[in-house]
C-alpha cells in the first residue's frame, strides 16, 4: 500500500463543474506547482522530484491564505479577460458604426449638392404658392398692386 499524500486543493478551489473562477484558480495553482517542480529539479541536479520534495509546497498551497491568493488571482485574471473582451467589442462596434456613417454620408459630388438646392428651392416656391392660394393671398396681393399702380 502506498503512503502517498493526496492534495485536496481542487476541492478547496473548485465548487462545481461551472465554477469558472475556481477552475482558473486551480490552473494558477497547477502552474505554481509546475514552477516549483522545475526549481526543485534544477536544485537536485536534474533528478526527478519525489512526493517528499513537494510536501512543503503542498502544505503551503492548502493554507487558507494561499487558497485566498489563488481565488483573488483568478478573479483578477477573469476581470482582465472581461475588460479586454469588452474593449474589443466596443472597438469593433465603433468601427462598424463609423463605416456605416461613412457609407451613409459619403460625398456625392458638387452637382449632387446643386441639384439638392434646386429641388429645395422649387419645393419652397410651390409651398409658397399653395399657401397663398389657400389663404386668399392672391387677391390681397392683386389689390395691393393696383393701389400701388394708382
Amino acid at each position: 500500500m502506498s503512503n502517498k499524500q493526496f492534495n485536496f486543493i481542487y476541492d478547496k478551489l473548485v465548487k462545481g463543474e461551472n465554477d469558472i473562477l475556481g477552475h482558473i484558480a486551480y490552473s494558477i495553482y497547477k502552474n505554481q506547482k509546475r514552477e516549483e517542480i522545475a526549481k526543485i529539479k534544477l536544485k537536485n541536479g536534474g533528478k526527478d522530484v519525489t512526493d517528499e520534495d513537494l510536501v512543503p509546497f503542498v502544505e503551503l498551497s492548502q493554507r487558507d491564505s494561499q487558497v485566498r491568493f489563488y481565488k483573488d488571482r483568478a478573479t483578477m485574471l477573469a476581470q482582465l479577460f472581461l475588460d479586454e473582451a469588452v474593449a474589443q467589442d466596443l472597438e469593433e462596434a465603433r468601427r462598424r458604426q463609423e463605416a456605416e456613417f461613412i457609407r451613409n454620408h459619403k460625398d456625392h459630388g458638387f452637382m449632387y449638392g446643386v441639384w439638392q438646392g434646386v429641388a429645395a428651392s422649387v419645393i419652397f416656391v410651390l409651398a409658397g404658392f399653395a399657401f397663398l392660394m389657400a389663404t386668399g393671398g392672391w387677391a390681397r396681393i392683386g389689390k395691393a398692386l393696383i393701389e400701388i399702380a394708382k
